[in-house]
């Protein structure tokens, strides 16, 4: 996990508290997971160097570079490694075509999409329907800060799979797939 400042450091705690939930439970699929922390210092050189140490180091999934400029630097060299970028805070809306373009290309090996109502330039219900057009059977669970009201119930009323209030935890979003009948598929670890 790559972090920048106090974001970072409240990103860095969630994660170690949700590896610390999953680990207790017994792990994915039996095995227990871990989680890396290194600092990009929020320079282009910090993250050219944490990505590589931490690709290099067999990481699955990197998360972290919070501010927007430091995800769309990671962005192409993580996605070449296939190494999936997950940015849990940014707003920029460099990110957000290349994530309908993301999911244009690797929409058979994703099984959900968690959707923020409001994001820049695109809002979540363009974004929803650009989706929808690309996969009909996509599922997306709606996440918002506010209640569900306007936008939010049309998306529901057209298909979408549920909505999460923001903020959440790892135990509520294992609830609400289970309740909107959401599976997130886990791979099977190597015989």
């Amino acid at each position: 996990m790559v972090e920048a400042g106090l974001q970072g450091g409240y990103i860095r705690d969630g994660a170690m508290i949700a590896v610390e939930e999953i680990n207790n439970k017994g792990g994915i699929n039996g095995r227990p997971i871990s989680l890396i922390i290194k600092d990009d210092k929020n320079t282009d050189e910090g993250i050219t160097v944490t990505d590589k140490e931490l690709i290099d180091e067999g990481v699955t999934v990197i998360i972290g570079h919070t501010y927007s400029h430091s995800p769309i630097k990671a962005y192409d060299y993580v996605r070449s490694k296939n190494t999936i970028p997950f940015t849990p805070y940014t707003a920029t809306s460099k990110l957000t075509g290349k994530a309908v373009s993301l999911y244009r290309k690797n929409k058979d090996k994703i099984n959900m999409v968690i959707l923020d109502m409001i994001l820049p330039d695109i809002g979540g219900g363009e974004t929803y329907y650009k989706l929808k057009g690309i996969n009909s059977g996509i599922r997306v669970l709606l996440s918002g800060g506010y209640s569900i009201d306007g936008l939010a119930t049309e998306i529901l009323n057209k298909g979408c799979n549920g909505f999460i209030q923001k903020p959440f935890n790892v135990g509520q979003l294992s609830q609400k797939n289970q309740r909107d009948f959401i599976r997130l598929k886990i791979p099977k670890a190597p015989d």
